[in-house]
């Protein structure tokens, strides 16, 4: 939220921009937190407890496909509304290539590859800030 304000402050306009970034982070949430709760599903079963995981169950995996879709389409069209150019685009499809590789290999009943999935988002997080700011730097 603070980038949303951020972003007004030193445009002094409120814009699609920033609402577009913050709703592909939403959806990118979705999915690692999703994972994560795979790690712990049972023990949240026996509890009562609600999670993604046990609200998606066996279609989470359609689910993680979608949340990483809409999540590169509004960085995407961010990035284009923004003006950005290649250097974001790169690291934009580095980030859709981490995708991939993490929901071709998402197994839902393997805790410490769930744990080892979530823990790579740390990339992607990475890549979009380093390829928005190289990208505001060199051009």
């Amino acid at each position: 939220m603070g980038s949303l304000m951020g972003w007004t402050a030193v445009k002094n306009q409120i814009s699609i921009e920033p609402i577009l970034f913050y709703a592909g982070c939403v959806f990118w949430t979705l999915s690692y937190d999703t994972i994560y709760a795979h790690q712990d599903k049972k023990d949240d079963e026996k509890l009562g407890m609600k999670s993604t995981a046990l609200y998606f169950g066996d279609t989470t995996k359609s689910w993680l496909k979608r949340f990483y879709l809409t999540s590169l389409m509004t960085w995407l069209y961010a990035g284009i509304l923004s003006s950005l150019n290649n250097i974001f685009y790169i690291a934009l499809l580095a980030v859709g290539f981490i995708f991939h590789r993490q929901y071709k290999n998402f197994n839902p009943d393997d805790p410490s590859q769930c744990m080892s999935i979530f823990k790579n988002n740390s990339y992607v997080g990475l890549l979009l800030f380093f390829g928005i700011l190289l990208d505001r730097i060199i051009t």
